[in-house]
């Protein structure tokens, strides 16, 4: 999931309230995360699903950018070193 806010001129409607631009690339993520937000009635956002390489704008068009990116387990690895004689390349 990506949230990005679009950067808004000093003329820009925008700039009273800002917008919100939720971006999941997976279809049924995508729906949970709109019905989500539509229960949440987060003024001023819009929920799309495309790969953010595609994200509408030029660059710069966004003010911010927050990414959850998927987890590569590093931190149970460090918290857990049991796990690392168990661990075998088939097993991911």
């Amino acid at each position: 999931s990506h949230l990005a806010a679009p950067a808004a001129g000093p003329s820009d409607e925008t700039s009273r309230g800002g917008v919100i631009v939720a971006n999941e690339i997976n279809p049924q993520r995508c729906e949970r995360l709109r019905v989500r937000l539509a229960c949440c009635r987060v003024p001023g956002t819009v929920v799309c699903c495309a790969p953010a390489q595609r994200m509408p704008g030029p660059a710069g068009a966004y003010d911010r950018v927050l990414c959850d990116v998927p987890c590569s387990g590093d931190g149970t690895l460090r918290k857990n070193p049991v796990i690392w004689r168990r661990w075998t390349a088939g097993a991911g």
